[in-house]
């Protein structure tokens, strides 16, 4: 009975379009949609597992579709959350009072009620690991499925342990790195840390730092209360080329579409001002 229902509930689904696969580590996946199948049980009674890797907001939206998709199906799902945010630095997320943005608030809301084990997640059970780290993914010898290999903090308290999950999905939302082999042979100066051009770079961190030491945790994280860059922060060692967008930000997550429409306007007027002829007088 239990089969025929999952078979029932998947049927009147909408179509993925994807074949399934066992892991995420390039994007987002569309849980509910696209990459459904992704998702869904091989066989009803065992359900799904999946190990789910991030402590940003890309992880609170997995989590939450995935909650969503359990509570739609007939089947019982299994998800693994890994934190590197250890429990004794407080909640996952910073809240942003009279946040500006309603689904960011209610999506923080909901992934910290669920790290402290309160939110309702239906069908879904979610084992929320904190001080995560993870040493190794791999393939099984036997089975060719996915190990995931880590320690995390000790149920209880006090110490670490380790922990080897086999999933059937693993997804991981632990950020990027901006790909500059076009630019490998020019005069860049990148930051250490963020890997994005030193100039902007430095003017983040400088900013992220006044706001955390003027105490608004949440301001300093907050993509929505930066200002857009100035135009001499897009300029480089190498003459003429500027780096804009999600590449100028590194591997900072506080990247928003206005601010590169800024960042390309104030290249356009750098570029004007020294290729144009001037008119004459």
């Amino acid at each position: 009975a239990a089969a025929a229902a999952s078979a029932a509930a998947a049927s009147a689904a909408p179509p993925a379009d994807s074949p399934p696969r066992d892991f995420f580590f390039d994007r987002l996946p569309d849980v509910l949609a696209r990459d459904r199948a992704s998702f869904l049980p091989a066989s009803a009674p065992a359900g799904v597992s999946v190990v789910l890797v991030g402590g940003g907001y890309s992880a609170a939206t997995t989590l939450r579709a995935l909650v969503d998709l359990a509570k739609d199906g007939d089947f019982p799902l299994r998800v693994v959350w890994l934190l590197r945010k250890p429990s004794s630095a407080g909640p996952p997320y910073a809240v942003v009072p009279d946040d500006p943005l309603p689904a960011r608030g209610a999506l923080v809301a909901f992934a910290n009620a669920l790290a402290a084990g309160g939110a309702e997640t239906g069908r879904a059970s979610v084992a929320v690991r904190r001080g995560a780290s993870v040493r190794a993914v791999r393939r099984d010898d036997d089975s060719g499925g996915v190990v995931v290999e880590g320690v995390c903090e000790a149920a209880g308290g006090g110490g670490e342990e380790e922990f080897v999950v086999r999933p059937q999905c693993l997804v991981s939302h632990v950020g990027f790195r901006p790909d500059y082999e076009l630019a490998r042979e020019l005069q860049v100066h990148l930051c250490y840390a963020s890997e994005g051009p030193m100039k902007l770079a430095s003017s983040l961190l400088a900013a992220r730092v006044a706001a955390e030491r003027g105490g608004d945790a949440s301001a300093a994280g907050d993509c929505l209360s930066q200002a857009p860059p100035g135009r001499d922060l897009l300029t480089t060692p190498e003459p003429r080329f500027h780096v804009l967008g999600a590449k100028s930000y590194g591997r900072a997550s506080s990247f928003l579409l206005a601010i590169g429409h800024k960042q390309v306007q104030g290249v356009v007027a750098l570029l004007a001002e020294a290729l144009l002829p001037k008119p004459s007088m």
